[in-house]
């Protein structure tokens, strides 16, 4: 179940959307709503007037999403988006961290020093990405790619935990092999060895 989520929200694109679908799922109905916004670190003087704009930000925010003031931690600091979104997530120790993201290409991200794809790359958290260019569904088909490690074995309990307790939600998982996928006298190939693992593992978790 997810206990703690993480809304890092500048106020533009789909996250608020995102957040609405989000809350429809069983094991994320129950999660506590952390919403945060940054004041940039250049704000200097200004900073008792910017705060103040946030906290209307912030507040409209929490109205649009039909969500119970009282039930609403709201953050507001002042620093580097980036490493302040990092160093949020771990103080409320967030189970996953929800982001908008332009929707740049890797290289332009990168030169454009695109906040999202930096925490992407740096949190050991699930982070699940809002692009602004794209249209926000309900979520009930969930890829998960299958590759045997621990931390794919992670992905797929979060994917499980996702489409669970959903109606009509299903679960897909993908392995991709750099080897032979020939099957062996046996009939399987490790990549079957690998995907018959997950599926049992999968339904450990209650998903078929």
């Amino acid at each position: 179940m997810f206990r703690n989520l993480l809304i890092a929200d500048s106020g533009k694109g789909h996250v608020e959307e995102m957040v609405r679908m989000l809350r429809d799922i069983p094991a994320v109905r129950q999660a506590r709503i952390n919403l945060l916004h940054v004041v940039s670190e250049q704000a200097g003087e200004n900073y008792a007037e910017h705060s103040q704009k946030a906290a209307g930000i912030v507040a409209e925010a929490v109205q649009r999403l039909g969500l119970n003031p009282a039930e609403v931690n709201t953050i507001i600091r002042q620093g580097d988006t980036k490493q302040t979104v990092l160093k949020v997530a771990d103080e409320l120790n967030a189970d996953l961290i929800v982001m908008g993201s332009r929707g740049l290409g890797r290289l332009q991200s990168i030169l454009s020093n695109s906040a999202s794809q930096y925490v992407f790359q740096l949190s050991t958290r699930p982070m699940l990405l809002v692009r602004d260019d794209l249209y926000v569904r309900h979520i009930n088909r969930v890829m998960v790619a299958v590759d045997g490690t621990g931390v794919g074995d992670d992905a797929l309990r979060l994917a499980c935990e996702l489409v669970r307790d959903t109606p009509g939600a299903s679960l897909t998982g993908i392995h991709i092999s750099r080897q032979d996928i020939t099957p062996s006298r046996g009939g399987k190939s490790p990549a079957d060895e690998v995907l018959d693992k997950a599926v049992q593992r999968a339904r450990g978790f209650g998903v078929e």
